[in-house]
């Protein structure tokens, strides 16, 4: 049974396969979700260091890789062969998204393809759209 304080669930299904993605401190997050959080956070402080954390890696905004909205993105693409592009992704998720994930995942979206992905928040009705690294919408109803 979930319990509604063991973190953040984000749900997706992309050429007929269901994906979930978790925060890094929930179960069903894995060593292989963790790994691959730590690579593209190195990866993005790099190339966004005006938009990434450079000196305490592991704070905000940084901390957004390993939340469910920036996991269910991995573990997709992780999963399809040629990344994420040219796909449409629908993406529901049980809380709303925080600051850290605004400032990140257009730019984790990016380099994963650069799908159109839509974010709805399913207790607030509020829905965000991201493309091309940045949001084309933001907590809108």
């Amino acid at each position: 049974m979930w319990r509604p304080d063991n973190g953040t669930v984000a749900a997706a299904e992309i050429d007929g396969k269901l994906y979930f993605g978790v925060n890094s401190g929930s179960p069903g997050y894995g060593e292989a979700d963790r790994f691959e959080a730590d690579g593209w956070r190195w990866s993005l402080v790099n190339k966004y260091p005006d938009i990434m954390r450079t000196d305490n890696i592991g704070q905000r905004p940084n901390d957004a890789l390993y939340h469910a909205e920036a996991t269910i993105l991995m573990r997709a693409a992780r999963d399809q062969s040629s990344l994420l592009a040219d796909r449409s992704i629908d993406i529901q998720v049980d809380r709303e998204i925080c600051n850290s994930c605004k400032a990140v995942l257009p730019k984790l979206a990016l380099e994963l393809g650069n799908p159109y992905v839509r974010y709805i928040e399913v207790d607030t009705g509020m829905t965000s759209v991201m493309r091309n690294g940045s949001w084309l919408l933001w907590r809108q109803k």
